[in-house]
């Protein structure tokens, strides 16, 4: 009961509080992306409630929708206002359980970009997989923001409702590597195959690799061996509120992430070049031994 009450007041008085986690391009040595991650505050109770819990509160349909909706806004509000002069993309998550013919065609999005003076260009709707998508809204919907020039994030990906064949039926312009692929994944060679075929995929339609929830540099510097374009994840970065990011403390992290990745090739490299010169020492002596069995 205190839950329901709770995300009353939050959609009454429009106490949505944004913050945002990063997203890091090692190669550029640079932030490319802020995610807006939203938290409810309820004046009533006192509490600060997360996401996921926000979201759970919303049980019937058109609640969720205008709790989706209040989100986004206030995402695209706080970014507008805090954001610097020349800002990363714009990363805003859509509840794709709510969107059917009636929603697709709203522009309430397109309105909220227009009226803080934003380019659709520096947006990345980020639409998370569900096994009940209706995937016609979807499409349609996707078909119409990108002809307004957004960018399209497919999230979660390598979840277990997630597949090769959304990925190529969609054709996200971004797609984000879920953190439970992540997790030790320096250790698990499972992981790095099906991690690898996903990078793969996304190559072949033009996607750029989020790996998500990096929490060590091993994971980091995995990722980008088997093909990430970005890293995200509390290794880097916790969401905190905008004005908080030290946009310009990064540098020696990142170029230490640079460093190590360049130095693993360097070894690979060495290793192979071994590898290539003991099978050329072999090599006369396996053709002299099956010269003798003949």
């Amino acid at each position: 009961m205190e839950s329901s009450v709770e995300l009353t007041q939050i959609l009454r008085n429009r106490t949505i509080i944004t913050h945002f986690q990063p997203i890091f391009s090692v190669t550029k040595q640079q932030v490319v992306g802020l995610e807006a991650l939203s938290r409810g505050y309820c004046a009533q109770t006192g509490n600060l409630i997360a996401p996921l819990s926000l979201f759970e509160q919303a049980t019937d349909k058109e609640t969720r929708l205008q709790l989706d909706r209040l989100c986004r806004e206030r995402a695209i509000q706080t970014f507008a206002t805090v954001a610097p002069s020349a800002p990363p993309l714009l990363f805003i998550n859509l509840d794709a359980i709510v969107i059917d013919g009636g929603v697709v065609g709203s522009n309430k999005l397109l309105y909220e970009i227009q009226k803080h003076k934003l380019s659709p260009a520096s947006v990345a709707i980020e639409i998370t997989e569900s096994p009940s998508l209706d995937v016609h809204a979807l499409t349609t919907f996707i078909n119409l923001y990108r002809s307004y020039g957004f960018l399209i994030a497919l999230d979660d990906v390598g979840t277990s409702c997630s597949n090769l064949d959304r990925i190529l039926q969609l054709r996200p312009d971004i797609i984000k590597i879920d953190r439970a692929l992540l997790q030790q994944i320096h250790e698990d060679t499972y992981k790095q195959a099906l991690f690898s075929a996903l990078t793969n995929c996304a190559k072949q339609i033009g996607a750029l690799v989020v790996a998500e929830g990096v929490e060590k540099e091993e994971e980091a510097v995995t990722a980008l061996r088997l093909g990430a374009d970005f890293l995200q994840g509390y290794y880097l970065q916790r969401p905190v509120a905008a004005e908080a990011l030290p946009f310009n403390n990064y540098y020696p992290l990142l170029q230490q992430l640079s460093l190590t990745l360049r130095l693993e090739k360097q070894e690979k490299l060495i290793e192979e070049k071994q590898n290539a010169e003991q099978a050329d020492r072999l090599i006369p002596h396996l053709v002299q031994a099956l010269q003798e069995v003949s």
